[in-house]
Order: structure tokens, then sequence, then C-alpha cells
């Protein structure tokens, strides 16, 4: 995986800067580890993918921008998504928003009550 990081980072112009940082699965990166990446001040941030900013079920959209703030570059290597302008992040952003509103719904009681009534 680092090997791929490091290319997708070349790709946006940079590499590897140090060991990647490693987010649990289903936990993403937590506080500290986006301490540790503005600390480092990167020119840009790759992630292996958008899991690695996901709490649960959720992507966190704190994390992302963080992220992409950091350099305002942004590459997904699973994804294969690059992002080097502000632009072209925001309509990401809106769209990981959207996909949060999609799964709050598809969690709900109500949403699996209406299909259960659909599929009847």
């Amino acid at each position: 995986q680092a090997k791929a990081l490091d290319r997708l980072a070349a790709r946006l112009g940079g590499g590897l800067t140090s060991e990647p940082l490693v987010a649990r699965q289903g936990d993403g990166l937590g506080p500290e580890a986006l301490d540790e990446i503005t600390r480092r001040r990167p020119s840009g941030v790759v992630l292996f993918s958008l899991e690695t900013v996901q709490h649960h079920h959720l992507i966190d959209l704190d994390a992302l921008q963080r992220c992409w703030a950091c350099g305002g570059v942004l590459g997904l290597l699973v994804e294969n998504l690059t992002f080097t302008d502000p632009s072209g992040f925001a309509a990401f952003a809106d769209y990981a928003s959207a996909m949060n509103l999609v799964r709050r719904r598809d969690r709900s009681v109500d949403w699996l009550e209406l299909v259960n009534l659909v599929g009847r």
C-alpha cells in the first residue's frame, strides 16, 4: 500500500515524506493522526481510500476538510480521485455530505419501515 500511495503522491508532484499513518477500519483517522498530518506541513495528502476518514458508516467531513487544507492537494488511491483545486474539492465535499445524508436515511427506523411496507 505504501508503494501505491507513493506512486499517487508522485503523480501529484510529491512523494511520501515519512511512514504513512494508519487508520483503523471503521474508525478512520483520529484527531491525533490529523494533528500529526498538520504538524508535518505537507504540500498535499494522499489517502488510501475515503474510508480512511470514515467513522462507522459516515464520512468525517471535518477530517476530509483538514486533509485538504494541509496543502490544497488531496488524492484518494482506491477511488482513483485527485483534487488540486478548491472548486473540485468543494464539489467532492458536497458529494460526501450527500452520501452521509443517504447513509443516515438508510439506517433510520422510519426508512426501514417504509421499505418493508413497499416490499410487501
